[in-house]
């Protein structure tokens, strides 16, 4: 699967996956990458820089700056995670909230990586709200978000953008695990990908297939208790 034409993508649980990094900037026309992981504890700014230079040799990494919440137009870090996750397993981790950025050159082109140390299903919702258009999302419920969510199909992940109408082009689906409603498969299963070195299935949104949006508008009502979006009924 080559030369995908992207300029962005989101990558929640990420952890320290930047085989990844390296895939896209070799076979398509990213330009930025979101990354976010809520184990924020154990990943911090330096051990990313560090991860980032293990396994991205060659390329020219650099820590830029530590952003504030108000950088995506927030006001606190609150803000960032999903009260919906209350109780689980995050207790002390919205201390911990960061976000780093960080320029990553290699060939003569610049590349940047944004860093969120926070939830990813709010994060989420939080680039969404900020119209950052997110051409790819890769999606892959290894760890069921400390059995709180999931990613993948049915998501509340797939219902934020589904109510923002803020689909992304591509989804990079983990091997055995549900696309999101409306996309086609248009891969075979390649690269080994993340903590849990998994091959990963290419899917392109379909315009043609029809989606049950008020399921979705529904899924997207229980996580925030509220409808954010009267004006899609």
């Amino acid at each position: 699967m080559t030369n995908i034409k992207i300029k962005s993508l989101y990558y929640p649980g990420s952890g320290v996956d930047f085989s990844t990094v390296r895939y896209f900037i070799e076979n398509s026309s990213i330009e930025t990458f979101y990354y976010s992981d809520y184990l924020n504890r154990d990943i911090r700014p330096e051990s990313i820089l560090s991860q980032m230079r293990e396994q991205l040799s060659g390329h020219n990494i650099k820590y830029i700056a530590s952003l504030h919440p108000s950088y995506f137009n927030q006001t606190d870090w609150e803000d960032y995670w999903c009260q919906e996750s209350d109780g689980q397993t995050f207790s002390g981790r919205k201390e911990n909230s960061f976000i780093s950025l960080f320029r990553i050159e290699f060939l003569g082109k610049v590349f940047e990586l944004y860093y969120f140390g926070t939830e990813a299903i709010e994060t989420y919702r939080v680039l969404v709200e900020n119209n950052i258009n997110i051409d790819l999302v890769i999606t892959q419920d290894h760890g069921l978000g400390c059995l709180w969510t999931t990613f993948c199909k049915g998501s509340y992940l797939e219902a934020i953008a589904r109510v923002n109408d803020k689909m992304p082009s591509y989804l990079l689906v983990g091997e055995h695990m549900p696309a999101w409603e409306g996309y086609n498969r248009i891969s075979e299963p390649f690269g080994v990908f993340g903590v849990h070195e998994h091959p990963r299935i290419m899917h392109e949104l379909s315009l043609s297939q029809e989606v049950d949006f008020l399921k979705f508008k529904g899924i997207y009502s229980r996580l925030y208790r509220r409808d954010l979006n009267p004006e899609r009924r």
